[in-house]
């Protein structure tokens, strides 16, 4: 699993690091329960970075990702069709 530096710096949206980090979501394991609002709580409020925070979040198999115990870590993909109805309202 990459870090969550790396991936923010991938996707251009590195300048959030602190803001996660100090909002306790420094792995991307802990960030894929972000919805849209959790993202304007956390000052990340631009649509356009909001909507290309999740949709790039959304791509990730985090349940490949597990050993098969499940753990607070192990989390399932949000389905791509989910993903994408949550990004309307962006």
């Amino acid at each position: 699993m990459e870090s969550l530096e790396h991936w923010l710096d991938s996707i251009r949206l590195s300048q959030y690091l602190n803001v996660l980090i100090d909002s306790g979501y420094d792995t991307l394991h802990k960030c894929v329960a972000l919805t849209s609002a959790d993202l304007d709580h956390i000052g990340i409020s631009l649509p356009g970075h909001k909507k290309r925070f999740l949709s790039q979040l959304a791509k990730f198999d985090f349940k490949s990702e597990c050993n098969s115990t499940e753990s607070e870590e192990c989390v399932k993909p949000m389905d791509a069709a989910v993903a994408d109805s949550l990004l309307v309202n962006l």
